[in-house]
């Protein structure tokens, strides 16, 4: 089951509960579900593989977003440290064998465009908030550009051989 100690230290005031029903809702009306893991906010490892494991239940699970905490200034968690990509790679190989056909993603700027070639390797087969070479003009409330840069995301999609979809 997901840690509920963790979950109200990270989110104080909201419900797991409630999320849980939501999720379940969701699952109930046929409608595809997204439910992810942020790694590195105080779970343990025994954590993650039971959040997992937790997944299971929803039969309309079609997503699971796999994220690296990284600290932002000026929020409560800002002198806590990053997760390590290792650690992140690592919790995506574990998602592929339990999950063979499911769409896992990686949000590039918990990443970075240099580690894109890893994150696909390790079982990812979806890149999320890649940023717009325009950033902030077109794309607004998202990492860092240097961190999910489009053409660079690209330029390592297509020396793998991959063509991305943009749409």
């Amino acid at each position: 089951l997901v840690n509920q100690e963790v979950f109200d230290k990270r989110k104080p005031g909201d419900s797991l509960d409630q999320r849980i029903l939501t999720c379940q809702r969701i699952s109930d009306a046929g409608i595809g579900l997204s439910s992810g893991l942020l790694l590195g906010i105080g779970e343990s490892k025994e954590d993650r593989i039971n959040h997992l494991r937790f997944l299971e239940r929803f039969e309309t699970l079609e997503e699971i977003p796999i994220m690296g905490f990284n600290p932002y200034e000026d929020t409560p968690m800002a002198n806590e440290p990053a997760f390590p990509l290792i650690e992140q790679l690592k919790m995506v190989a574990i998602t592929r064998i339990m999950y063979p056909n499911i769409r896992i993603t990686m949000p590039t700027p918990t990443v970075g465009p240099e580690n894109v070639e890893f994150s696909l390797n390790a079982g990812a087969n979806n890149l999320a908030t890649v940023i717009a070479d325009n950033y902030p003009h077109e794309v607004k409330g998202v990492g860092a550009p240097e961190y999910g840069n489009y053409t660079e995301v690209v330029n390592v999609m297509e020396k793998l051989g991959l063509t991305p979809q943009t749409n």
